[in-house]
């Protein structure tokens, strides 16, 4: 990772952290110095391997330090909890990582219309919560960072279902945190808040893993197509972002994979 981005002092809450795109930047933060919060609803081993515990195991074990918080980010009494914790234990929160996300892989006219509920409860109203609850503290301090994992271009000329396994329910809760991240952008300026956008491309999670066609040949075909990266290549853009101020950096939509390129 590149020298000087640190978050020694630093309380960071990572949704969705038990394994994937949110284990890995839970790992990466507590790295560099953060005192990390590792939330999601997997506390036991499940049909997709990955645990809170286990995250929370490596980070310390590496000598960091992180607590593990079970929260259901559909549910808002889950994340109230989780903000509640977080500041009786750490005394603040500075850096929030909404990342927790479902998907279907289904065409439109296909969707069940408890799938497209749960997606939107999930990706999106869950991220609205979770900024919701969290953003007092950091006013309070007039400092913090927000990090949206979403989907899709800054121009939204193309759309996220036209990656490999992606759905339009998923691409249209992903357009809607798009919209909610550059509005709290703007709406939460005045108090130093950055609030930011990553798309972290297509990456080989577990979650993934478990959604891919169970053909082998078919499986090959759908990873050959996609061009996958692993979790841990999102974690240097993360934690610039995570690094920045509504001054510095701030109502952002980017891709992880023009980081250095064409951004910062």
């Amino acid at each position: 990772m590149r020298c000087g981005l640190d978050l020694q002092n630093k309380v960071a809450i990572v949704t969705g952290s038990s394994r994937g795109i949110g284990k890995a930047i839970a790992i990466a933060f507590a790295t560099a110095g953060a005192k990390v919060v590792v939330a999601a609803r997997s506390e036991s081993p499940g049909r997709v391997p990955g645990t809170i515990h286990e995250t929370v195991q490596i980070i310390r074990e590496a000598g960091g330090e992180a607590l593990a918080i079970p929260c259901n980010i559909a549910d808002e009494s889950h994340i109230e909890s989780l903000v509640a914790t977080t500041k009786q234990t750490f005394g603040q929160v500075d850096v929030l990582v909404n990342n927790a996300g479902v998907s279907v892989a289904t065409p439109l006219i296909n969707t069940e219309t408890r799938h497209w509920d749960l997606l939107m409860r999930v990706n999106l109203r869950g991220a609205f919560l979770s900024c919701k609850y969290v953003l007092p503290h950091m006013i309070q301090r007039q400092s913090g960072s927000i990090i949206n994992i979403t989907a899709g271009n800054p121009e939204m000329s193309a759309t996220p279902s036209q990656s490999v396994g992606v759905s339009i329910a998923y691409s249209a809760t992903k357009y809607g945190l798009n919209a909610l991240t550059v509005g709290l952008a703007e709406e939460v300026r005045r108090h130093g808040i950055a609030v930011n956008g990553l798309n972290p491309g297509i990456i080989k999670s577990e979650g993934a893993i478990a959604v891919a066609p169970e053909d082998p040949k078919e499986a090959a075909a759908y990873w050959n197509s996609s061009h996958p990266s692993l979790p841990e290549v999102v974690c240097e853009s993360a934690l610039f972002l995570a690094t920045q101020t509504a001054e510095t950096f701030s109502g952002r939509l980017v891709s992880r994979e023009d980081y250095g390129i064409g951004w910062p």
